[in-house]
């Protein structure tokens, strides 16, 4: 649910960042700094792209997210073929940052499709008077960072956003984005009771905003899981034991 403002604000802030104005580095010279500086220029130029004045309608973006999806495709390809046996750190990360960026873009697109049909789906979203909480499968995380499909042990998980309604718009709620400890693939029940419980423990924080700070609830809310389903609590700092794991059938 990111507005123009908001998109502009970002990119002004990845363009400001003084990580860019260091002489480009090499994995030779500085790692970490050379795939931090891929990852900014790659965001720079999805974020700019996304802004240019163009008549985006429906069909066109979901053309978009297909060429999101087959560049990825043609990517890992040559990356398994190139890259990967280069064992180059800087070339490596130069190909993770790209299909990141790729997949925030389609996230984007799906975010403001969302946005422009107006439409709430009541397994991805709740509202409480003016506090709204979503649930979001389109990243890629999983248990261990990336979520990798070929791993049969690795989980897709789900993301919550929290938003406050302010002047009759929808905004988000500064830092109440985390990562849970909840399968995609869950149930729409389930999905439900997941979103009954998070806006039932953040809900008065989030009421509060901005003038009360979410941040620490929410990094508590991360730790939501299957076992906080059913035992319609919240417990920071326990990791669930995935060798129990069970997607429900419904």
């Amino acid at each position: 649910m990111r507005t123009e403002q908001e998109i502009r604000a970002r990119l002004e802030e990845l363009v400001a960042d003084i990580r860019l104005t260091y002489e480009p580095a090499s994995v030779t010279i500085n790692a970490p700094l050379a795939l931090e500086q891929c990852a900014i220029t790659s965001m720079t130029g999805i974020l700019t792209w996304v802004l240019e004045p163009r008549n985006l309608d429906f069909v066109n973006a979901e053309w978009v997210k297909k060429y999101c999806d087959m560049t990825i495709a043609e990517e890992t390809e040559r990356f398994e073929r190139d890259t990967r046996p280069r064992n180059d750190a800087y070339a490596n990360g130069s190909y993770s940052g790209y299909v990141h960026a790729l997949n925030d873009l389609k996230t984007l697109l799906e975010r403001m499709e969302c946005i422009a049909q107006n439409e709430r789906d009541p397994y991805n979203w709740l509202e409480r008077n003016d506090v709204g909480v979503e649930l979001d499968e389109s990243g890629s995380e999983g248990i261990n960072g990336d979520y990798d499909p070929d791993d049969p042990t690795d989980v897709h998980l789900l993301r919550f956003y929290f938003f406050k309604r302010i002047n009759n718009e929808w905004v988000d709620i500064d830092d109440a984005s985390y990562c849970t400890q909840v399968p995609a693939t869950i149930s729409r029940n389930e999905r439900r009771q997941l979103l009954e419980l998070l806006m039932d423990i953040a809900y008065d924080a989030c009421n509060a905003y901005p003038e009360k700070r979410v941040k620490r609830i929410m990094e508590e809310l991360s730790w939501v899981s299957m076992d906080s389903l059913s035992q319609n609590r919240v417990e920071p700092h326990t990791h669930y034991d995935w060798s129990r794991h069970h997607v429900s059938d419904e």
